[in-house]
């Protein structure tokens, strides 16, 4: 067989140029490398991402001190811990056993998230591999899911989402795939490790059962239901028990936000805007599945639960994290369908839904990466670490840079406080006897910046600052605020 430039190219690669599906494989190259890389520079941030992470590594390094995770955030210094350990015992660890700041600790942090994302990644592509042999078809699902824009900040930011997901995700496939009842046990230790990462992690041995259900499989559902809750209610009772009950208030206790529909459109419609493709792909892989198999009930059950928890007060699009890496489950099979017909028509009109939904986010990341420019607020950070008293703010970064971090992320506060689940007279008595000597604000205290209508601070908390305490100046966005009778500096 010839080699010379005359040589015809190789069977696979003249099929591949033939399917219209190689083109969309092509598009979602680019727009996955350039996601994957504006996360990995993002990573050194000097700043919290677009999600408070401050209050993750605070916890951790508080962890790593020998101190206790969890403690009553009703009184000083008014500390939620709103996850499960897992996370946070995790980076703490690492601490210690490196010795690392906090600086170093959110590196390792979001490098280690990050890692998460692309382990969600590597087993969307082991799992298209034992469906189909179509070279393009097996590789999409994971570029899918890398060129999502719901990934950032999730996948490089100090929060539990992304790890809870991968191990959610891991537990379903061992449970599909390995078989025996060893592996059953395996899937639960999976499900019940992304619990203890972020406890709204039930979707995928809640679809498990579904499935099992529809498939009149009730016997396995059942088992499987018992297994699943029973490690659940161990794990929980020995947390209250160890922690002297203190975990059962801060990982209930402080998520008992108000449910609200508005939350749910405004958040779902985020989601349904940058995941059009994947669910796209999903809508047909599901129809060429049918509706009673493991992927369309993932599907089905994982999104549902997003939408229901992103009711939540605060919610965002890292709800949906899990429904998304189910929907790119279900993608290569719509493309398998595709190639096996040989419909050119369909296969043309996916690559072009692809280039118009791709290329718009591909711009976007691409001149996001070319005028990215770390604010490292020096000025700020070093005005709260030479305060000698109390600092509070509504930025999670500048409370760490404290000398004592007191309401690291107050927003769980604010609605707390309008359900009556918080306080806030201990802190207002603190205030009010000069025990706070600086306030900073990311916007004036007269027009306080607010998410899904909540304010950013506990709105009984701002009323105090406007009464006790007077502008000093302002840096850039930051606005410092001293007790009222303190001379301002020009």
């Amino acid at each position: 067989m010839p080699n010379g430039p005359d040589a015809p190219p190789p069977p696979w690669l003249t099929s591949l140029t033939r399917n219209p599906v190689f083109w969309l494989f092509l598009l979602l190259i680019p727009a996955a490398a350039a996601n994957l890389t504006y996360m990995a520079v993002q990573c050194a941030s000097p700043q919290d991402t677009s999600s408070p992470e401050s209050l993750t590594i605070h916890l951790a390094l508080k962890v790593a001190a020998g101190g206790p995770l969890y403690s009553d955030f009703r009184v000083f210094p008014f500390i939620v811990t709103p996850y499960g350990p897992l996370l946070y015992e995790k980076l703490g660890l690492t601490a210690r056993l490196f010795s690392w700041n906090a600086e170093s600790l959110f590196l390792f942090g979001r490098i280690l998230l990050l890692a998460c994302a692309l382990g969600i990644a590597v087993l969307l592509f082991f799992s298209a591999t034992s469906e189909t042999q179509a070279e393009s078809s097996r590789a999409i699902a994971p570029l899918l899911f890398l060129s999502c824009a719901i990934l950032y900040p999730w996948a490089c930011t100090c929060r539990p989402d992304v790890m809870a997901a991968f191990l959610a995700f891991a537990g379903f496939l061992v449970y599909l795939k390995a078989g025996g009842r060893g592996w059953r046990f395996t899937s639960v230790l999976l499900f019940l490790a992304a619990f203890l990462a972020k406890q709204s992690a039930v979707a995928a041995p809640a679809a498990l059962i579904f499935w099992n259900i529809i498939n009149r499989r009730g016997r396995e559902a059942l088992r499987l239901a018992c297994l699943w809750l029973a490690a659940l209610f161990l794990a929980f009772v020995a947390m209250h028990v160890v922690t002297g009950g203190m975990s059962t208030l801060n990982i209930i206790g402080s998520n008992a936000a108000p449910m609200e529909a508005r939350n749910v459109r405004l958040v779902g419609a985020l989601f349904f805007q940058a995941a059009a493709l994947p669910l796209i792909l999903a809508a047909a892989g599901a129809a060429a599945q049918g509706w009673r198999s493991a992927g369309v009930s993932y599907l089905f059950v994982s999104l549902a639960w997003a939408l229901f928890s992103s009711a939540k007060l605060g919610s965002n699009v890292n709800y949906f994290i899990e429904p998304l890496a189910a929907a790119c489950l279900l993608a290569p099979s719509a493309l398998e369908a595709l190639r096996k017909n040989r419909s050119r028509v369909a296969g043309a009109l996916i690559a072009g839904a692809a280039a118009v939904l791709l290329l718009p986010s591909l711009s976007y990341r691409i001149n996001a990466l070319e005028t990215l420019k770390f604010d490292r607020d020096e000025q700020a950070r070093s005005a709260v670490n030479s305060t000698r008293g109390l600092v509070l703010t509504d930025i999670p970064r500048l409370a760490l840079a404290g000398r004592t971090p007191i309401l690291i992320e107050p927003l769980p506060l604010s609605y707390l406080e309008n359900a009556g689940r918080w306080n806030s007279a201990p802190l207002l008595d603190l205030m009010d006897k000069g025990g706070v000597s600086l306030v900073v604000l990311t916007s004036p205290v007269e027009q306080a910046s607010t998410w899904q209508g909540l304010t950013r601070l506990p709105k009984s908390v701002l009323n105090k600052i406007r009464e006790k305490y007077g502008l000093q100046m302002r840096l850039g966005d930051r606005f410092f605020y001293v007790p009222k009778g303190v001379e301002a500096n020009p």
